[in-house]
Order: structure tokens, then C-alpha cells, then sequence
């Protein structure tokens, strides 16, 4: 029996649905590892997003350090805005750099 099949609990499979299954296998590494990659970018978004709403808590009630203005405030705010916007084109031109490389193999 195809040790390919026998992972999928398939006694049989015609050619074509067994060359699929092949290839879901050879290609399994390259889907794990993109998959670490993409769970470990989103982590680091979700820790920006998440400082950004505690400094923008700041921002508003921390007088004593920021005293902002809602001019200054609003400023501010957008400038770290910029900043998170500008991190996660970062990210997703990292993603898009590993799918083209996949896309060289």
C-alpha cells in the first residue's frame, strides 16, 4: 500500500487523486513553516495594536508626563497611527517575500 494513502486512511485512490495527496505531503513542510511565520508576525501586530491603546490611554490621562493639548493629543495620535501602518505594510511585504519564494521553488 502507498504510504501516502495509508497516512489518509485511503486503501485506494486513483492516479490523480493520489498525485494530490503527494503533493499536499512534499508541500506540508513549506506550509508549516509559513504558517510559524505568519502566526509569529501577528502576534507582533497584536502586541503593537496593543501598546498603542495603553500609550493612547496615556496620552489622555497621564497629565503629569503628556499634558497634551487635543490638538497635541490628536498629533500624537496619528503619528503612532503612521507608525502601526507603516509596521504592518512591513509585515505583509515580509509574507508576500516568503509566497514569492515559495513560488521560486
Amino acid at each position: 500500500m502507498n504510504p501516502f494513502l495509508n497516512y489518509w486512511k485511503i486503501d485506494y485512490a486513483p492516479p490523480r487523486i493520489s498525485g494530490a495527496l503527494i503533493y499536499i505531503e512534499i508541500e506540508k513542510p513549506h506550509e508549516e513553516k509559513e504558517y510559524q511565520v505568519k502566526l509569529e508576525k501577528s502576534k507582533e501586530v497584536d502586541a503593537a495594536i496593543s501598546y498603542l491603546k495603553k500609550i493612547f490611554w496615556h496620552y489622555a490621562n497621564n497629565k503629569e508626563r503628556y499634558n497634551y493639548t487635543q490638538t497635541q493629543f490628536s498629533d500624537q495620535v496619528y503619528v503612532d497611527l503612521e507608525t502601526l501602518k507603516n509596521f504592518v505594510i512591513q509585515v505583509k511585504k515580509i509574507f508576500k517575500s516568503i509566497y514569492n519564494q515559495f513560488l521560486q521553488l
